[in-house]
């Protein structure tokens, strides 16, 4: 099983290491018993390409993949099962993994948004069309894009059945493109609305 490395530092009495050049830094820092900072340092040619992602959203997603990256980290280094190792598995910072570590737990709006702006529909569909718009054509399309995104931000939210109702759920997956049903995206989706569909439902009973 290939690994990297986890760094400990005791930052009562240490400075973090600075990042070795061409490196990507996962780090997450502990308060209990003492205050500690685990680092993993990533040499860039391994972490996640994101090139393909277009330029106005690329540094959103970086973003949402690094705080996932974090999150794996601190569940590794606090998990009873797992603390004190001084070695991670190479793939648990692999993007399906990343993913599915997120999709598991609550998914960030920025992570959301940024698989949304990053999907066939956002790529294929929508994004010509913002490009071809003009006009009270093209603001009428903006406002229905920013409504959208509100929905989505909303289904990462802690308690989305109180922001969210049946219509809205409907509205997000009327909007999940065929192409994008089984991808991490649209299985997310797919898994979420169903959990808010399940909360409505038992409200709607409650006496």
């Amino acid at each position: 099983m290939t690994t990297y490395t986890i760094t400990t530092t005791r930052t009562k009495f240490n400075e973090v290491p600075q990042v070795p050049a061409q490196s990507v830094r996962i780090e997450t820092r502990v308060r209990k018993p003492e205050s500690k900072a685990f680092t993993v340092d990533i040499p860039s040619t391994r972490w996640i390409d994101t090139s393909d992602v277009p330029a106005q959203y690329r540094a959103l997603v970086d973003s949402a993949l690094l705080e996932c990256a974090e999150q794996v980290l601190n569940g590794f280094v606090t998990s009873k099962a797992t603390a004190g190792n001084s070695q991670i598995p190479v793939a648990l910072f692999e993007l399906d993994a990343l993913l599915a570590s997120s999709a598991t737990k609550r998914m960030t709006s920025a992570m959301l948004l940024g698989m949304w702006r990053n999907s066939n529909k956002y790529v294929l569909d929508v994004a010509p069309k913002l490009a071809a718009m003009t006009g009270s054509q093209l603001l009428r399309y903006q406002a229905n894009i920013e409504r959208h995104e509100k929905r989505l931000a909303a289904l990462c939210s802690r308690n989305p059945e109180l922001s969210l109702s049946s219509a809205d759920l409907d509205k997000i997956m009327v909007n999940l493109a065929d192409d994008d049903a089984d991808t991490a995206f649209g299985i997310y989706l797919a898994d979420r609305t169903e959990e808010v569909r399940g909360k409505l439902t038992e409200d709607s009973e409650a006496l």
